[in-house]
């Protein structure tokens, strides 16, 4: 408790005094750097600062998005040499059974990996948590296989998520939706284990890239000194 009071006085008194001095915390962005407020700066700066004090809570309520048209509009980025983020679709407000159990899974794993990189989750929201809201996507594919050299035509599950984490209504930080194209095994699987799979290495990728934003604070700081 002692911990976690220490780690939101410390971001409030940071928040509430702006004018700091210090190295990278008043330090404008270069024009090549991310635009973040000042604000969101600082809470970045403690976060990286206090990572083993910060709690993390997982939202429930899970942004769907239909991407039954991606398979269009990458070909179109492709002519473009543009990248797809599959939140420019349209939201979905009614998530079939297959797609919540799949984003069930990715929530699963998310939260594993969030505590296998060393932020804690809790079960319950808090004042000084910080609080990951997940969007999600999957769609199916055809893919074609090779088994002893026979070609075969396999539906393939494909999966996306993104999160945005969020400080007292703040956004701190916020993980990539571009569209990767998954790469699958050259076996036939069932579909419960491609649906297993892919929400694995979905949530383990989105997990590592917020543990990837907090240092690279944390490395900037260094670097600022």
């Amino acid at each position: 408790m002692n911990a976690l009071l220490k780690f939101a006085g410390a971001i409030a008194a940071l928040v509430a005094t702006l004018g700091l001095t210090g190295c990278a915390i008043n330090q404008k962005p270069s024009s090549t750097e991310e635009q973040v407020s000042e604000e969101v700066r600082n809470i970045r700066v403690m976060l990286a600062q206090n990572t083993q004090e910060s709690q993390w809570y997982v939202d429930e309520r899970i942004d769907y998005y239909d991407v039954s048209e991606i398979k269009d509009a990458l070909a179109e980025a492709g002519k473009k040499d543009e990248k797809l983020n599959f939140t420019r679709f349209p939201k979905l407000s009614n998530p079939s059974p297959t797609t919540i159990a799949i984003a069930d899974l990715v929530m699963k794993n998310f939260k594993k990996n969030l505590n296998e990189n060393g932020l804690k989750v809790v079960g319950v929201p808090c004042d000084s948590c910080l609080v990951v809201k997940i969007e999600f996507a999957h769609y199916e594919r055809e893919v074609l296989k090779f088994i002893l050299f026979i070609p075969v035509w396999q539906k393939a599950i494909a999966v996306m998520a993104k999160a945005n984490v969020f400080y007292h209504g703040k956004m701190v930080f916020e993980t990539s939706g571009t569209w990767e194209r998954q790469q699958f095994k050259g076996v036939v699987e069932s579909r419960a284990s491609q649906e297993e799979r892919a929400a694995a290495a979905t949530a383990q990728r989105v997990a590592e890239e917020i543990a990837g934003l907090i240092a690279k604070t944390r490395q900037q700081l260094l670097v600022a000194r």
